[in-house]
């Protein structure tokens, strides 16, 4: 094997790969080791009241299982107060690591870790970069896909979701084993399935270290490398991984579980990974189709309802029955004449085109989304409203990368706003941006997705739009901040 893998390289240069983030980066800024934490975690017992199940503990800690020693401890003082203890663990003064920082720079499109802090945030954030965090639930994997960006997946949960934490053994078992964790592995498997993965920071030690080579044997193959940056492993397991799976360890030391040797080894790939936003940094072509419809693409690609060669009307018409179907309780049935009655009144119309609206029905019902009854009643089915609450998910995660970016934005230019008044600047770019769209959509689109420029000089209507929403601006200072975030 290569000391610098170039399939590896190529694999972060894509923009499209995925990284599972392990411990180490945690453990490098100055985190409590796995056997710290679990160390930490047995001083919570009373000696007197507790002593057998600090005795048990110790045996259990002896054998590094550490998920049983919480388990224990968690049987003994309860799950609120050892989640006190993991969150207080956590240092709330600045600090610096260079790990972090290298796996922020780097093109990951997203993060999935298994930690339980948000050092990764914060780092992106000094990057001024806004990752937008998710975690383990059903609700927030919504957004998860082969060909998602911009997020942090926090796949063991954390101290603010006691019910979908990973931390005892019983709960691992859940995760691993149970009925009602199904989703969680489905999904995570699926999709990594589709992309270029890189673990990075995980040891032989680690309570979950088995769990992510099993992982990582799945979605390996030939044509497929899986790419491990892990510490502790013999070279005759990194010979073995590679031949039989494929899987590419990029070996390190921990001896003293700080994982400061990651970054030497990061250190070494870093001149030959693109940065974010460089010529090098592979680049999603240009989808024609959202670039021609552009002018409508809140509705049209957000809601995720295109097909075939349907007119720009038709989706339009499918989006919003969808949508309206969708606002009524799972299996209530509306007429067609009563469904066209409220489309046109929510639009502000006297009437629907109504062969365009038996079109979209037509449309709709071929493909599952709605059901149909003797011909004139209609309901959102489950996969339709499946479909409607992805796109929801989806377009609440894309405006919370909105406002995080502008945030960032005007931290950055204009530190002296108050989060108030950077709220009020947010609101009406975010306002401002649809009454443009409404003016010049197509050619906004254009300047977005190809190489056309939007030439201000001769665009009238939009300096009417910004000043209409400077004037709704209390705040002076945020007032002419918002022109500035406009045309930047």
């Amino acid at each position: 094997m290569s000391i610098l893998d170039r399939d590896l390289v190529r694999a972060i240069n894509s923009g499209r790969c995925f990284a599972l983030v392990g411990a180490g980066p945690s453990c490098e800024i100055g985190l409590p080791s796995w056997n710290k934490l679990a160390e930490g975690a047995i001083s919570l017992l009373n000696p007197k009241s507790h002593a057998s199940v600090m005795d048990h503990c110790k045996t259990l800690y002896g054998q590094k299982d550490y998920p049983s020693v919480f388990s224990q401890i968690e049987s003994a003082i309860g799950l609120d107060k050892l989640l006190q203890y993991v969150n207080s663990s956590f240092p709330q003064q600045k600090v610096n690591g260079e790990v972090y920082s290298f796996l922020a720079k780097w093109p990951f499109a997203v993060y999935l870790t298994t930690n339980y802090d948000d050092y990764l945030s914060h780092y992106l954030e000094r990057e001024n970069i806004s990752f937008p965090t998710r975690r383990n639930s059903q609700n927030d994997l919504l957004t998860l896909r082969g060909d998602s960006k911009g997020v942090i997946y926090k796949i063991h949960g954390d101290c603010s979701t006691p019910s979908d934490i990973v931390l005892t053994k019983e709960q691992y078992g859940l995760f691993r084993n149970s009925d009602t964790r199904k989703y969680w592995r489905e999904k995570i498997r699926s999709v990594l399935h589709m992309v270029n993965l890189v673990l990075v920071g995980y040891s032989a030690s680690d309570p979950d270290f088995k769990d992510q080579l099993t992982l990582a044997k799945e979605l390996a193959s030939p044509e497929h490398p899986i790419f491990m940056f892990a510490a502790n492993m013999s070279k005759k397991d990194i010979r073995q991984y590679y031949w039989e799976f494929n899987i590419r360890i990029i070996p390190y030391n921990n001896p003293d579980g700080s994982h400061k040797e990651l970054h030497r080894v990061l250190q070494r790939y870093d001149p030959f990974i693109a940065k974010r936003g460089t010529a090098h940094l592979g680049q999603d072509p240009i989808d024609e189709e959202k670039a021609n419809l552009a002018s409508s693409i809140h509705i049209f690609t957000r809601l995720n309802l295109m097909g075939g060669n349907n007119t720009c009307l038709q989706k339009s018409y499918e989006a919003l029955i969808a949508n309206e179907l969708g606002s009524r309780p799972c299996g209530e049935t509306t007429s067609f004449p009563i469904l066209q009655k409220e489309l046109a009144n929510r639009m502000g119309f006297q009437h629907l085109n109504p062969h365009s609206f038996q079109t979209a029905i037509d449309s709709l019902y071929r493909r599952g989304y709605i059901e149909v009854e003797q011909q004139i009643h209609c309901a959102l089915s489950i996969s339709g409203r499946e479909i409607l609450d992805e796109t929801k998910a989806e377009r609440e995660l894309r405006r919370e990368k909105f406002v995080g970016a502008c945030r960032l934005f005007l931290k950055k230019k204009h530190p002296s706003l108050d989060k108030h008044a950077q709220n009020e600047a947010i609101q009406q770019l975010q306002e401002g941006l649809v009454r443009a769209f409404e003016k010049r959509g197509l050619e906004m689109a254009q300047a977005t997705f190809g190489k056309n420029t939007i030439d201000l000089s001769t665009a009238t209507d939009i300096l009417e739009v910004i000043n209409k929403q400077c004037s709704r601006i209390k705040n002076e200072d945020a007032r002419f901040v918002l022109p500035n975030a406009c045309t930047t």
